[in-house]
């Protein structure tokens, strides 16, 4: 097991969500914290309430990337963690879906997150030691109407996560897939498409932020390489590891159930 303590983190899309209770909880354990986000304002109060530092990031931007990885390097001489949160969400049918929305989609959810752990790699090998996080999804596993695009996003991600586990373990490097399921954000309301209203199946009560940013904190100490966090999640994946025919059959009668109207995406 490996304390956080002391550790510099750094964490994409920190200002709000899942990503603020990860900062919160890698605080609260005395690592040093580095708040990258877009969003401005948002990102430095949060910063400055919980003692962390905030670095402007746009993480669609190859120039903002490598200001962020530098930034660090040159105030903590070393990254110890990448935690890449930062996603945006779409709930569109596949059919209706916008070519503009699909591309940042995958420049978010896909694109970022490996060319920001290309930036870091060079300098964890230096120090034979370093840790990547990436933020997943329950369904990335299987996909679910309205959030086709999205599901495959985070299914690149998981991909991609395995290869780095693979290619780095010789350098000291280790990479970490966080699976969580439905959580108390504002995630959706937040995302692309028109359909961030319409029902979806499946309504169960939602994870509180903090106790899922305590499950991966601790994922993180005892040096896992997948954590689901919760069983809900866990049960689902297995299922659509298991079962995929019946997850699917099960999803199309809830999507002609959710009123799809006949003959439209």
């Amino acid at each position: 097991m490996t304390s956080i303590k002391g550790k510099v983190v750094v964490i994409t899309g920190a200002s709000r969500g899942i990503g603020k209770a990860i900062a919160d909880e890698c605080l609260k354990k005395g690592a040093i914290v580095v708040i990258a986000s877009r969003s401005k304002p948002q990102g430095r109060q949060a910063g400055e309430q919980r003692k962390a530092e905030h670095i402007f990031c746009d993480v669609t931007s190859s120039k903002s990337l490598q200001f962020l990885v530098r930034k660090v390097i040159s105030g903590h001489d070393r990254i110890d963690i990448l935690i890449n949160n930062a996603a945006i969400g779409l709930f569109e049918t596949i059919a209706a879906s916008k070519e503009q929305d699909v591309r940042a989609i995958m420049e978010t959810n896909v694109l970022a997150p490996l060319h920001l752990t290309q930036l870091v790699l060079p300098h964890m090998r230096q120090r034979k030691s370093g840790l990547i996080v990436n933020i997943s999804s329950a369904i990335a596993k299987h996909s679910l109407y309205y959030q086709g695009v999205y599901s495959a996003s985070k299914a690149a991600l998981e991909r991609l996560t395995e290869a780095i586990a693979i290619e780095e373990a010789g350098n000291g490097i280790s990479a970490l897939l966080i699976v969580p399921d439905r959580t108390k954000t504002a995630f959706r309301m937040r995302a692309l498409g028109s359909k961030k209203n319409a029902p979806l199946p499946l309504t169960l009560p939602e994870s509180d932020p903090s106790r899922v940013a305590r499950t991966i904190t601790a994922a993180i100490e005892r040096g896992t390489s997948i954590c689901y966090t919760s069983l809900r999640s866990r049960i689902f994946a297995y299922a659509a590891a298991l079962s995929p025919s019946i997850i699917s059959r099960t999803f199309r009668k809830e999507f002609l159930l959710a009123g799809r109207p006949k003959g439209k995406p």
